[in-house]
Formats: structure tokens, sequence, C-alpha cells
């Protein structure tokens, strides 16, 4: 079997910013602006500025103490702080209230803001009586054509792989307890 991933359902709807976007993201407060775009690369983007902040509450699936204790909530997503303006950033918020923040912000993420950039892979907490976790897009505090452009949001379910604990091929029994050379064996 391959080593790669294996992708599952992306928990986040409409995270490239459809025509109906906002049927899934929740405007949160009054501040700040918003404009959805296109980027011939990247496709739909949201750009926020102004301190404005959008929202979608994404529901997980629950899991038995054994399986949650190999699961893993992983999120993905572009991003381009354009203006370099301060305090862009993503929040998870899992039921309990906790924050996990990531920082888009010039000097959090040194380097040239003003390009689209991946940000893959973040890891979040989640406990095991959470049903929902809160996505948070929040603008920098730019205004006018500066601010967070966000697209392609993704949160994944990882397991850790699985492993073979017995193969039964006609009748005869090769459990991971025979070496590796009775099994292959088998197969050759």
């Amino acid at each position: 079997m391959s080593e790669g991933k294996i992708r599952g359902r992306n928990l986040v709807k409409s995270g490239r910013f459809p025509d109906d976007w906002e049927s899934d993201w929740k405007r949160r407060g009054s501040q700040g602006g918003k404009l959805r775009q296109t980027d011939p690369k990247y496709g739909h983007y949201l750009l926020l500025n102004g301190q404005a902040v959008y929202v979608q509450s994404i529901a997980i699936p629950s899991f038995s103490t054994l399986q949650f204790d190999k699961v893993e909530y992983r999120v993905g997503f572009q991003y381009e702080n354009w203006g370099d303006g301060k305090l862009a950033k993503v929040v998870l918020k899992p039921s309990n209230g906790e924050e996990d923040p990531i920082p888009l912000s010039l000097g959090e993420n040194a380097g040239t803001l003003a390009e689209w950039r991946p940000y893959l892979e973040h890891t979040t907490n989640v406990l095991q009586t959470d049903t929902v976790i809160d996505l948070e897009i929040h603008g920098s505090d730019k205004t006018g054509s500066s601010g967070l452009r966000t697209t392609d949001f993704d949160i994944q379910i990882h397991l850790l792989p699985l492993k073979l604990k017995s193969l039964k091929l006609d009748g005869r029994d090769y459990s991971s307890a025979r070496s590796k050379a009775d099994v292959n064996a088998v197969f050759s």
C-alpha cells in the first residue's frame, strides 16, 4: 500500500468562495470591509480589511475514545496579506472556546506577504466532546485595497495508518505473528 495520504471530504463548505459563499460564512460584527475577487491562478478569494471577521461553524464527527486518540484535524489554506497590515489571522475555536490563532501579519510570519503563499497542515486541538469548531478569518487593520486575502480553506481528518493484524487467504491464516518470509512466499 502506498505511503501517500488519502484525502477525505473537506469539512469546510465554500472554502473557495463560490457565488453563494455567504450562505456558509457569517459576518461577525460590523467592522471593516469585505470583497470577493478572482485571481487568475487561485480563483475566487475573499479580501477582508479594517478588522472584518467572517466565521463558519463546522460540524465535526464524533469518535469513540479509542478512535479519538488516533485522530488529527489539519487545516490548510492559501493567503496573501496585501499591504502588510497588522492583526490578520485565522482562528480555530472548538466548542470549549479556547482559541488556536494562526497569525498572518508581517513580523509573525516574516517575509514579503504581498504574494500568495500556502499555509498547509496546521494541526489543531479538538476535544472529544466538541461537536463544532469555528473557523474565523480576521482581516488586517488596513483599509482600501489592502487586507487579508484567503482561499482554499480545507479541514481534513487524519487517522493513523492502519496496521495489518492478520491475513487469511484461501482458508490459510497468515497472521502478523508469522514471519514476513512466510507471507512473501505465498505471494511469490
